[in-house]
């Protein structure tokens, strides 16, 4: 390309020829100044430089050596770009050559080729920011995908994480039970009434007949039966009030009971109300194995009102069921109105075989064995023909399951099994812990003490040894210790002492060998000990006990025992004379022990042998428990010891304490929070409700308005918000709703007085709000929402609220259009409070009093909650915003 007079042309280079192949002298560097299109230029001695260098004329000019920015092309004296820029050439513009590619570019074959425009600019650290044009191909991003693509920035559902610590966020799928709306580093937890899962841009709100009870859910609950939720994002779900019902889970409203039935709160049905006197007929007793069954007055119209009753038993042996010949009962869903239910067995406790209403004829009924119940109920409006049956006996068409032949019944140890509605029935195998005696429907649960198998027809008696539980398939062997002496035995009996069982499955014990005993239920015997009565009981003020055949040796193998009670008021005692017992070391061997009451369960005073007699022993009542033991060897003279009651001489409100060892005692004031009754060694605790200091005799009961705890030495009042009506109160209890009590020590509580409320424990009422609905659903994307009354001045003692929702993927906005709100420097009497999200629970965005028009407030998300509060003084006009979804 050659540019001549400021217009392009084609020129064909060729060294040292002119167009007619003459050689030439060249005269300089410069254009021929031809039109044609085969002109040249020589540059004699020099190299030409292309494209355009410098302020040449033409594209290209003759130089001494290439250009910093170009090198001499191979084979040839012309200079070529090292590198050259990717722009394209225009008419008026050539390439740039370049030494080394921009930064910001990649090398393509010498091409300068720019890099994606999702790549950072160059870094700090002077590196080139892509090795190709994709955005894969950048060193370094903003936001990268989680294959590592570069990108503009994260899609909704996704959080940008920080990725590498040059600034690079990785694009991640939003984690369940949270939303993320704008792509960037919040991801905000799913608030109660709404879910999310990873997949979510948003956090979907439950729809009505679901709830989510928590922050971060990751699906809805259906409401049960008996309640439901009216309104889309519910935190929770609604009991049925009463004399209502829902008889399905997910239901978004509760059903008004029919007129003469009621309900309870949170009811799956009505029954009969309590108040309505059913009449008409009488329960009426059928035998036989046919006959008919009408409503009544059929097949004219049943009355209102009704409640009817048949009982049909038919003949041993056989089915009881029902055929419809007609029905014309009031039409309902679930047959709330009028029907007829029909129950398996004699009353309607019996599982339910069917509940029908309609026009529609239902299949035969057939009862599980004879007998069968049927209960027929009107309401109050809207009745019909009533219906016909015709009940029968069935004993016929019994099919064989094996080989599908009919016979007259079923055999013994096989069930009858309804296989059509037209009746006929399948005989298969009793079920294994079952007999079935007659062939009919009916299979029987063997009892305990019997067993049974498919094959049985009827359940076979445990042997002897051997016991069984209800349903059982095989018996079990009694096991060693115990032994069953009969057979169809439900347990097994223990061996009685003094036998025992080393063996499972015995229907007897063996006695044990001479010298030798047991304990009930015991698998071997061990050393029998004998020789005293066991135990003495011992009564009165004074007395001796020694060991048997004392002062001679005491026998092997001894187990005796006495129980001394003294006179009330007195103190058992004892004091040895003698001790002669074996020693050893803890007294493992012979030994006498003493125990403080009337047996060996209550606390051991002491554990004596050898021969040093020890100091008196004293129980803290009028009984003490005495155990003599000698094993197998050594012996010796044993033991006499005296018994006396003491008498402490201690009036009530003295504990009696032992101070010496001869038996003296000295009376010591009972302890604060116990009661010294009989001035005795007993101290008792005082209950909860009473107290006592170390003067009284007795435990005091607290005043109303105080209460106290087990062992109180004094009693405590009843702080604020609480009341005690009545003396010895071991608590107090909470003022109820609409009360108050402001003192300690209340008997009871005050009423809140007019406008004013409380709730549960309160020291004090305040404003009960009233006034407009709570909260208002709004929903849509602009509305407005003013003060109720507005533009006239807002009642007292008012608490409104507003929840706006708007579309998905905006966010909730208000502008104030008005305010004249009571004015405070913190906005503490009247305001308006604005909150992030569906509920006053989220973060609050303001809160606005005065008459200031404020700046708009925008959600994070698509809700928004507004609460209006007025106190019981100084009102104005209120305010006025408009809504809408940004």
């Amino acid at each position: 390309m050659c540019e001549e007079k400021g217009e392009l042309r084609d020129v064909q280079l060729t060294d040292f020829y002119d167009k007619n192949y003459q050689q030439v002298e060249n005269k300089g560097c410069g254009t021929t100044g031809s039109d044609d299109s085969h002109d040249f230029v020589l540059c004699k001695n020099k190299k030409v430089a292309y494209p355009l260098v410098g302020t040449a004329e033409g594209d290209f000019s003759c130089v001494a050596d290439c250009p910093s920015t170009m090198r001499v092309m191979p084979g040839t004296t012309n200079c070529e770009c090292i590198k050259r820029m990717e722009e394209t050439r225009s008419e008026d513009v050539v390439q740039e050559c370049v030494k080394e590619c921009p930064l910001t570019h990649y090398d393509d074959s010498g091409t300068c080729m720019e890099c994606s425009s999702l790549c950072h600019d160059v870094s700090s650290a002077g590196s080139r920011v892509c090795t190709g044009p994709a955005p894969d191909q950048c060193h370094a991003c903003s936001y990268r995908s989680a294959d590592g693509t570069c990108t503009s920035g994260c899609n909704p559902g996704q959080k940008a994480v920080p990725g590498t610590s040059d600034g690079t966020f990785i694009c991640q799928a939003c984690r369940s039970v949270y939303r993320c709306v704008n792509g960037d580093q919040v991801d905000e937890i799913c608030p109660a009434g709404t879910y999310s899962n990873a997949e979510g841009t948003d956090c979907d709100p439950c729809p009505a007949g679901q709830y989510s009870g928590s922050a971060g859910s990751t699906s809805c609950t259906i409401c049960p039966a008996g309640q439901f939720s009216a309104r889309a994002e519910s935190t929770s779900c609604t009991v049925c009030p009463a004399d209502t019902f829902s008889s399905s889970a997910g239901s978004t409203s509760c059903q008004q009971c029919p007129a003469g039935t009621e309900s309870t709160a949170g009811s799956t049905s009505c029954s009969p109300s309590a108040s309505v006197q059913y009449s008409g007929c009488q329960a009426v007793i059928l035998s036989g194995d046919s006959g008919t069954i009408t409503s009544p007055g059929y097949p004219n119209m049943y009355p209102p009102y009704l409640r009817c009753s048949w009982t049909i038993t038919v003949s041993r042996g056989r089915l009881a069921a029902i055929r419809f010949t007609g029905l014309g009962i009031e039409l309902h869903a679930n047959c709330f109105y009028d029907y007829l239910t029909v129950y398996d067995g004699p009353t309607s406790s019996g599982t339910q075989l069917g509940k029908f209403c309609g026009n529609t004829i239902p299949s035969p009924v057939v009862a599980s064995g004879r007998t069968m119940h049927l209960v027929f109920i009107s309401d109050h409006s809207v009745s019909g023909a009533g219906f016909s049956v015709k009940y029968t006996g069935l004993r016929t068409f019994l099919c064989d399951s094996n080989n599908g032949t009919c016979t007259s019944g079923c055999n013994p140890g096989q069930k009858a099994v309804p296989l059509t509605s037209d009746g006929t029935f399948i005989c298969q195998a009793c079920r294994s812990g079952y007999r079935c005696v007659n062939g009919d429907q009916v299979d029987e649960i063997c009892p305990a003490g019997t067993y049974s198998n498919a094959e049985g027809t009827d359940c076979d008696p445990c042997p002897a040894g051997q016991y069984s539980g209800s349903a059982s398939t095989v018996c079990q062997p009694c096991p060693a210790g115990q032994f069953s002496p009969q057979y169809s035995s439900s347990s097994c009996q223990s061996c009685p002492a003094g036998q025992f069982s080393n063996t499972t499955g015995s229907t007897s014990c063996q006695q044990c060998p001479t010298g030798t005993g047991s304990t009930r239920g015991s698998t071997s015997c061990s050393p029998q000990y004998s020789g005293c009565q066991n135990p003495a009981i011992l009564s009165g003020d004074s007395g001796t006990i020694t060991s048997p055949g004392y002062p001679g040796m005491y026998p092997p193998y001894l187990r005796c025992s006495w129980t001394i009670t003294v006179s009330r008021g007195r103190l058992a005692a004892i004091r040895f004379t003698v001790l002669h017992i074996e020693a050893s070391y803890s007294c493992s061997y012979d030994y006498l022990a003493v125990y403080d009451g009337a047996t060996s369960s209550g606390t051991r005073l002491g554990k004596f042998c050898g021969s040093t007699i020890p100091s008196p022993v004293v129980a803290s009542g009028r009984t003490m428990h005495l155990v003599f033991i000698s094993d197998h060897s050594i012996g010796g003279a044993g033991f006499s010891a005296g018994y006396t009651g003491l008498r402490t001489d201690c009036n009530p409100g003295q504990k009696a304490v032992l101070r010496t060892s001869d038996g003296t005692f000295i009376c010591q004031a009972c302890r604060s929070g116990y009661r010294c009754v009989n001035g005795d060694q007993v101290d008792e605790i005082c209950p909860a409700g009473t107290y006592s200091n170390a003067e009284g005799t007795d435990c005091d009961p607290c005043p109303a308005g105080q209460y106290s705890g087990s062992a109180s030495t004094a009693c405590q009042p009843c702080p604020a918000g609480q009341f005690s009506p009545q003396y010895s109160s071991s608590s107090c209890q909470s003022c109820p709703a609409g009360q108050f009590s402001n003192t300690t020590g209340s008997t009871s509580c005050q009423q809140c007085p007019t406008g004013t409320g409380s709730t549960r424990g309160s020291t004090s009422c305040s404003p009960q709000y009233s006034g407009c609905q709570d909260p208002a659903i709004l929903s849509g994307d602009s509305g407005t929402i003013t003060f109720p009354g507005y533009p006239g001045m807002y009642p007292p003692n008012l608490r409104c609220s507003w929840t706006i929702t708007v579309s998905r993927g905006r966010r909730a906005n208000i502008r104030f259009t008005s305010i004249q709100i009571e004015t405070h420097s913190i906005c503490n009497y009247d305001y308006l409070a604005v909150y992030d999200g569906p509920t006053s629970s989220g973060t609050q965005l303001g809160k606005f009093c005065g008459s200031t028009i404020p700046p708009p407030v925008e959600a994070s998300g698509r809700t928004m909650h507004l609460v209006f509060i007025s106190d019981h003084s100084v009102n104005g006009p209120g305010f006025s915003v408009e809504y809408a979804g940004v």
